[in-house]
């Protein structure tokens, strides 16, 4: 009987270790893309941060949206995702 409990112990604490190393994986802030420039004729848009200076002189910060969080500049209408990409809005007259 000792042996049954002993195996369904190491067995919970497994899974347990296993849950919480996928859940640390799942949450990891996005991996930010090197600027490293490999040509003068390829160049990457700078993704931005919460935190970060606009080119403006606002402040990138989350925001609300009604498609869900977005990152947002306090002192122009610029828009980026949470993960750095610049959201070209379209404006319909």
């Amino acid at each position: 009987m000792g042996y049954v409990l002993t195996a369904a112990i190491v067995l919970v604490v497994a899974f347990a270790v296993a849950g919480a190393l996928h859940v640390h994986h799942q949450t990891r802030p996005a991996d930010r893309s090197s600027r490293v420039v490999t040509s003068t004729v390829v160049r990457r848009a700078r993704s931005v941060t919460a935190g970060d200076h606009c080119l403006c002189g606002g402040t990138v910060g989350r925001i609300a949206d009604r498609s869900g969080s977005l990152l947002g500049c306090t002192g122009c209408d610029r828009l980026w995702t949470l993960d750095g990409r610049k959201i070209n809005k379209i404006v319909r007259r």
